[in-house]
């Protein structure tokens, strides 16, 4: 019988995740926002060090708190995702189809992190590439460090896409509030990234446990919030 139960929700989540993934890359803004932060190592470089006298470690900027912003720009993204729903007003189909929301908040949150993802690594191969340019220097420790820094921050992202995603449908179609809203939790988050525990490896397991560990608590609160908030 729990297999039976279990099974149907299982298959909506399933679907509404292929769907948002689906419109997650056929989304003109997601490209505008790894494009953008391609540019920011570079950017984030100039602005610091105009006349390179430290050099550019290019592994290392994906470790600095620089690199953080990119947890803010996804926020961003995904209020604007978020929202379109409202506006479209498909919300409404998802709420007669599935009385528990949590396969809607669970598809936004995978999706808002694939987003986040695409956003590290291409903040990834940013750096690279003004690196070579720059005449920085690359070596393999460096390029470990840039792994796990990288790793952790995708993990992370799983942790940072749940609070946006509670924070967007508590402000439902109201997508500027949900994009500084978004913004504020981001920020205030931040300096979480400046901890240290132990080395690399540490750090990039604690993100994981993290991110999964999130990914289990949040789509239920954003689903508790939803059903707060909309009238089914």
């Amino acid at each position: 019988m729990s297999k039976q139960k279990l099974r149907p929700v299982g298959n909506r989540a399933y679907s509404m995740l292929r769907r948002d993934l689906y419109r997650l890359f056929r989304t003109p803004l997601l490209y505008w926002f790894v494009g953008f932060a391609a540019l920011l190592p570079g950017s984030f470089t100039v602005m610091t060090d105009p006349d390179f006298q430290n050099g550019f470690d290019a592994w290392g900027q994906v470790n600095s708190l620089f690199s953080s912003a990119l947890f803010v720009m996804t926020g961003i993204f995904l209020a604007f995702f978020i929202g379109n729903d409202y506006k479209s007003g498909f919300i409404k189909n998802v709420c007669s189809i599935t009385p528990k929301h949590r396969s809607f908040t669970f598809a936004k949150i995978i999706t808002g992190a694939v987003a986040g993802v695409m956003m590290i690594l291409s903040y990834v191969l940013g750096a690279a590439i003004f690196g070579a340019a720059a005449g920085g220097e690359f070596t393999a420790s460096g390029f470990g460090e840039m792994l796990e820094g990288a790793v952790g921050k995708s993990a992370l992202m799983l942790m940072f896409c749940g609070m946006y995603a509670c924070v967007d449908v508590l402000l439902r179609n109201h997508v500027w509030f949900a994009v500084c809203g978004s913004v504020a939790v981001g920020v205030l988050f931040l300096p979480a990234m400046m901890i240290t525990l132990g080395s690399a490896y540490t750090m990039a397991g604690l993100s994981i446990a993290a991110g999964l560990i999130c990914l289990a608590i949040f789509p239920r609160v954003a689903a508790f919030i939803m059903k707060q908030r909309d009238i089914l």
